[in-house]
């Protein structure tokens, strides 16, 4: 779990192989409507490990702006880097 700029806390569980597998979010921040979230996870679905972050940063925040979804607490940058530190350990 990390502390993220505004004093949320954001934390994510991965299962990969050769691939992402599956991703859970969980934290203290809100999400409108709640099941957004999930709908977000699952774009995590079957990308490379080494997946580019700035298409994936446009990429999820084109579907939320799409969607007129709303997450309060954390980005979509601090969610792709929290990713990427743990797809390095």
């Amino acid at each position: 779990m990390e502390k993220i700029s505004g004093g949320k806390l954001l934390r994510v569980r991965i299962d990969f192989d050769k691939k992402i597998n599956n991703v859970q979010i969980i934290g203290d921040f809100f999400a409108h409507p709640e099941d957004c979230i999930g709908l977000i996870e699952e774009k995590f679905i079957d990308l490379p490990l080494d997946f580019e972050n700035e298409s994936q940063i446009k990429l999820l925040n084109e579907f939320i702006l799409e969607n007129n979804y709303q997450i309060i607490g954390f980005s979509i940058e601090n969610l792709i880097e929290l990713i990427k530190r743990a797809l390095e350990k």
